[in-house]
């Protein structure tokens, strides 16, 4: 076994050293069996030991620790790969099924990374709330350093997010640094504070809004939020289709980026009145 397991193990028979583990019958629960180092078979130990449980138990880790808006997808085994069948085909089908679903887990381990080292980032300069390396807390968590220098090594952390998933990740993680604010002020608000937000949803201000555009930060591969002066409101709003702003009633506020959607003003645009329109207050 790996000298960096942490399982507690009974050492093997001596004579166990030199057998080839791969006379049948094989059986995967015996390869992840402790065996003396050998340089015939030594990378056996390598083999992870519960693939779906590593995968399964870093994404809840990562995401509980930095907080990641994400739903969890069904585990490979509720395709009852694990289970006795009475026949070979299907068993074969619930394993090709369970093989496929490990790259939906792959993805969201994917995702959870990006969002775990773009909030490492932009926590770094305030100690008070940084928080150390996705890895470290992973190690700390009593992951293998073996399956964890895999890992980096792996697809999963080496994918490379397009331009859209750079600004999807910095978009989510601005909403959900807002969520407690937005609550409270729910919370606070009189029924004439609540009148007045439900009428700028269904006609948002331009004048009296605050404008924001999102740009590529420079020093990062995220995006960052951009401030538009009032006199340029109008036309800020004006450069984005329908489907590039997002208004949000609670902070009376508009968010532009391409990266929201369509520049097709076709694709479901609003009317022009209802977009220019002035709030109540």
């Amino acid at each position: 076994y790996s000298p960096n397991s942490s399982r507690t193990v009974e050492e093997p028979p001596i004579r166990m050293a030199t057998e080839n583990p791969f006379i049948p019958p094989l059986a995967w629960q015996i390869l992840v069996n402790p065996r003396w180092w050998t340089r015939e078979w030594g990378w056996v130990a390598f083999m992870p030991h519960d693939l779906e449980l590593d995968l399964t138990m870093a994404a809840f880790l990562l995401q509980g620790h930095y907080d990641a808006p994400a739903i969890r997808p069904m585990y490979p085994a509720g395709f009852g790969y694990k289970k006795s069948y009475p026949r070979e085909n299907a068993i074969m089908k619930s394993i090709h099924k369970a093989r496929d679903w490990f790259s939906v887990w792959m993805g969201l381990l994917s995702f959870l990374i990006a969002m775990a080292e773009t909030k490492e980032h932009e926590l770094h300069d305030y100690a008070h709330l940084s928080k150390k390396g996705w890895a470290d807390y992973l190690l700390e968590q009593g992951a293998e350093r073996t399956w964890l220098e895999s890992l980096i090594n792996s697809q999963v952390f080496r994918f490379e997010p397009g331009v859209n998933d750079r600004f999807s990740a910095s978009w989510n993680l601005f909403l959900l640094s807002r969520e407690s604010l937005r609550q409270r002020i729910e919370h606070a608000e009189t029924s004439l504070d609540k009148h007045k937000r439900l009428s700028r949803e269904k006609r948002p201000p331009i004048k009296s809004a605050k404008v924001f555009y999102w740009v590529k930060d420079v020093t990062s591969d995220g995006y960052i939020r951009k401030q538009v002066s009032k006199k340029w409101h109008e036309d800020t709003l004006s450069d984005y289709s329908a489907k590039q702003i997002r208004y949000d009633s609670h902070f009376n506020e508009w968010d532009c980026s391409s990266e929201f959607g369509s520049d097709d003003e076709s694709d479901g645009s609003r009317d022009d009145d209802e977009r220019s329109g002035e709030g109540l207050y």
